[in-house]
């Protein structure tokens, strides 16, 4: 139980560091490449909110069978929580068997799964990291395929890629953004524009949209595209959805209170 996640009988995070641990010193020693790969599921939240804790325990499951299912003899597959899963590929005779691997990976992953009535689809983000070339410590070849899964779902999830040097910067200005998005809901930089809704016979606003902007103190005025999808990814969508509702009704309320009756108000 030390050495080995519960839930799906895989190694743990412990048990895989000193896998890959013991993985590089061998590839050292024969001056041979091996990969690490971070698999990460794209739509396992959604499960997981639909049909509830237990049915998204069940698809982690079967999705870590149909993973061991694509490893080669010897390659380590482990669990490291929620629905990210790490690989250690030794012994490679080149980067295209990480690829085949991979492509394995997201090809199994493309059919359906089955949690008692319901037939559920989910795809894979895969991010790989090549020893010597992309790092050499294990926490670094963990952190570059990360940074490599990170790209593949920027560029629209469902895939796999390797890491490159650029990516490091990439996200480093990612993790920048991402304190910045935190600062600006703690310190109110967010605000709410209104667009009207207007009849196009009688001209008269027959309702308005809440627009979400942020006022960031460098950049001026933010558009909700360029910010928003982080602020989902990084958990924080639930919070800014309670706080728009809020302040939009609140406004609402002011303006009636004004004498200005408003039929309807949309919230995206």
């Amino acid at each position: 139980q030390a050495y080995h996640d519960i839930l799906t009988d895989l190694p743990n995070r412990i048990l895989f560091r000193d896998r890959l641990g013991l993985a590089l010193i061998q590839a050292k020693r024969n001056e041979s490449e091996l990969a690490v790969m971070f698999v990460d599921l794209d739509r396992f939240k959604v499960v997981n909110d639909s049909l509830g804790h237990i049915k998204g325990d069940q698809l982690l499951q079967q999705v870590a069978g149909r993973l061991k299912d694509c490893l080669r003899k010897g390659d380590t597959l482990a669990r490291l929580g929620g629905d990210e899963f790490t690989l250690v590929l030794p012994d490679l005779s080149s980067k295209k068997d990480a690829e085949i691997v991979a492509r394995k990976i997201t090809e199994s992953l493309h059919k359906p799964f089955y949690l008692d009535n319901h037939e559920i689809y989910v795809s894979a983000s895969v991010g790989i990291a090549i020893y010597p070339a992309d790092g050499k410590t294990g926490e670094e070849l963990v952190r570059h395929a990360d940074i490599a899964m990170y790209h593949v779902k920027s560029q629209g999830k469902n895939g796999f890629g390797y890491f490159l040097p650029d990516m490091g910067e990439i996200s480093s200005r990612r993790f920048a953004l991402e304190n910045e998005i935190r600062r600006a809901i703690e310190h109110n930089q967010f605000d709410l524009f209104y667009q009207p809704q207007v009849d196009s016979e009688s001209r008269r606003v027959i309702g308005c949209e809440a627009l979400i902007r942020w006022h960031h103190p460098e950049k001026g005025t933010v558009p909700a595209g360029a910010f928003l999808p982080v602020v989902e990814e990084i958990g924080l969508m639930s919070s800014l959805t309670d706080w728009v509702i809020e302040r939009a009704c609140r406004d609402l309320n002011a303006w009636r209170d004004a004498g200005m009756e408003l039929p309807r108000m949309a919230v995206n």
